[in-house]
């Protein structure tokens, strides 16, 4: 007895520290890419990347620490799965785990984003692009000979724009105002190497959407907070379907679905491109929602909270059964 008591204070232990390696190792990453590719986009051909940078990656850890706490309880699902921890008390740790970081850590993070947002913002000061490069702008490829101050150059245009007698426009040109910027670049070169592929920057501008959201839940008020945190408590109940399967990687595969509808149903609802009508009419019919709380996101989030209890319920009371017929 005593030994059984033993390892489940182990698993526990474990089940704790796990959450904080999943924490602080996700955070570490992102803001170290973060860091990088941030420092990428700041620099112009020919020079030095200078990609360690404190303030960078700081900058990187308070603005996605917010998510990785929140998103922390999916992968902790995951290392359920993994060791089996299914017992009743393990997952009550896991609730409050979540349940902490979504009430309380995650409001501490962005605290300290808004307080730290002025001086951790990345410098605005123009680049002048480097000469002796070939660079494209539209149809025209560029060559800058020279560029002085104020972003002036002299150099070569190649204009590949289709003419009447199918032949390329060549001119040089003196005294013209380079481009200052290329789509957050400070160079197209660096740009054509370094920018993310169309489906991550679909997803890093997804998260960038929920940040936002996030963010204007929090400074609306706390309680305005906690309405658009139920969207947590619906993530969380991902850990009701770990045992759903005996199959491991079809319990994977249910809960990332779980999640992923989840996020894009509260990101879509808080954003009002989901719903929007059924919205307006259930705040104006209901007076005690808090400002700018969404009433179709909380009602969503909860019951599909109490309807995946009720499916892990169901899966673990028919497991129960046939252990038993056996």
């Amino acid at each position: 007895m005593k030994s059984s008591g033993n390892q489940v204070l182990q698993n526990i232990l474990k089940l704790i520290l796990a959450y904080i390696l999943i924490v602080l190792v996700g955070t570490s990453a992102c803001a170290v890419l973060y860091m990088i590719y941030t420092a990428c986009s700041s620099i112009v051909a020919g020079e030095g990347l200078s990609a360690l940078s404190f303030s960078l990656f700081l900058g990187g850890v308070i603005l996605v620490g917010p998510v990785t706490l929140m998103l922390g309880g999916v992968f902790m699902c995951f290392y359920i799965i993994r060791h089996r921890l299914h017992k009743a008390v393990y997952i009550s740790i896991y609730f409050v785990l979540g349940l902490v970081s979504w009430l309380v850590l995650v409001p501490v993070c962005m605290n300290l984003y808004a307080s730290a947002q002025n001086s951790l913002q990345q410098p605005t000061e123009k680049r002048h692009l480097s000469p002796g490069y070939f660079r494209t702008d539209g149809t025209k490829i560029l060559f800058y000979s020279a560029v002085r101050e104020n972003n002036i150059a002299d150099g070569l245009c190649i204009d590949t724009a289709a003419r009447a007698d199918n032949e390329t426009n060549v001119y040089t040109f003196k005294n013209v105002k380079a481009a200052d910027s290329y789509t957050g670049f400070a160079d197209p070169l660096i740009q054509k190497n370094v920018r993310m592929p169309r489906a991550m920057e679909l997803v890093t501008g997804t998260f960038g959407i929920f940040i936002a959201e996030c963010h204007a839940a929090y400074e609306a008020g706390y309680l305005t907070w906690i309405c658009y945190a139920t969207m947590g408590l619906a993530m969380l109940a991902a850990v009701f379907l770990t045992a759903i399967s005996k199959w491991r990687l079809v319990n994977v595969i249910i809960i990332a679905g779980n999640i992923i509808t989840v996020f894009a149903v509260n990101i879509t609802v808080a954003g009002g491109m989901l719903l929007q009508n059924a919205d307006s009419f259930l705040k104006n019919s209901l007076g005690f929602m808090p400002k700018n709380s969404s009433p179709v996101q909380l009602i969503f989030n909860i019951t599909y909270f109490i309807l995946i209890l009720i499916i892990g319920i169901i899966s673990l009371t028919k497991r129960d059964i046939s252990k038993t017929g056996e």
